[in-house]
């Protein structure tokens, strides 16, 4: 194991605290075995290895492959329910992490968009974690990979919740490990946002090597910024929510992503006011805010300036031909 998290004798008493968790995160959870009989333990493999499951009601998810790839910082920008104040000041990437039960092909790693489609078609089944590790107390999201009818539902965002656990989360350069863990089974939703008779579980530990970001494809600033169609679905999407028009918002979203699900879940109401907050009433003014798109092949991502000099960041998505938005 590259960073011998739980066989060092300095990490004895954490280990025993991180296996205590363990114990109690499988006592809530009932069966924490994987489908060899093999515990949820930490004794992983070496380096880009990971143990653990998910289940999803009746489904169940071996989860034996692990992937991830930092994704950018522009300019301090944050997401809808981020304080732009308490990110860091220099540029440390956010990470997103794939857990699964089937390898990500070689040619579609170091894509985002294209990890997203397998997960949205259901070739692949697992969780898709966002950490930021350039806090002191690494803040994260976690998504559901299920696809197909299936809801990617968006299980925690950033503001936190007690019930997942974020366990051990160490990064030394380009090697990261960690545990996630949940006290109880979470309700699931479908993809009309309606909560289901099914619960779900979960329980991974793993360590792997982080690809670099791949580099812009292209850039365009302002001018330019605001005639595209990333400028018109931004502003369209703003004023359905404005409007609470949420199937007018789901047909410029990216099918089964982020924004999707939370434009409808649990949280909804919370998703509108965190994702309207602080943005020019006038659409106009709106689409004068943006400053620059920054492109990675599919994926775009939109910087705007809004009150007191904050910026916001939206990720688009291109689905079938067609730019979406993904993220807010």
């Amino acid at each position: 194991m590259t960073l011998h998290r739980f066989l060092l004798p300095a990490l004895l008493a954490p280990s025993l605290l991180f296996l205590s968790t363990i114990a109690f995160a499988m006592s809530e959870l009932g069966d924490g075995l994987r489908d060899d009989g093999r515990d949820v333990d930490g004794e992983l493999e070496g380096t880009n290895s990971v143990d653990g499951f998910l289940t999803v009601g009746d489904d169940r998810f071996v989860l034996n492959y692990v992937y991830a790839i930092d994704e950018l910082r522009f300019n301090r920008a944050a997401r809808s329910d981020e304080n732009a104040a308490a990110l860091p000041s220099g540029t440390d990437p956010r990470v997103v992490i794939y857990l699964t039960d089937k390898p990500i092909p070689d040619e579609m790693r170091g894509d985002i968009a294209k990890i997203q489609e397998l997960g949205n078609s259901g070739e692949i089944h697992g969780l898709e974690l966002t950490i930021d590790p350039g806090l002191k107390k690494p803040r994260w999201t976690g998504r559901l990979l299920l696809g197909k009818e299936e809801s990617n539902q968006v299980f925690k965002t950033r503001r936190g919740n007690r019930n997942f656990q974020l366990e051990d989360f160490e990064r030394l350069g380009n090697e990261i490990s960690a545990g996630i863990f949940l006290n109880r089974a979470f309700p699931r939703f479908d993809s009309d946002g309606e909560r289901t008779g099914e619960k779900a579980t979960f329980a991974v530990e793993f360590e792997v090597l982080v690809d670099k970001a791949s580099s812009p494809t292209n850039t365009l600033e302002e001018r330019k910024a605001w005639e595209t169609p990333q400028a018109e679905i931004l502003i369209s999407a703003v004023d359905a929510l404005r409007e609470n028009d949420v199937d007018r918002f789901k047909s410029l979203a990216a099918a089964n992503s982020e924004v999707a699900f939370l434009a409808q879940g649990p949280d909804k109401e919370r998703f509108r006011s965190d994702l309207l907050n602080n943005l020019p009433q006038n659409p106009e003014k709106l689409r004068e805010s943006i400053d620059e798109i920054i492109f990675f092949g599919d994926r775009a991502f939109l910087l705007a300036k809004i009150r007191n000099g904050t910026i916001r960041e939206f990720i688009f998505l291109r689905e079938l031909g067609q730019w979406k938005l993904s993220q807010g």
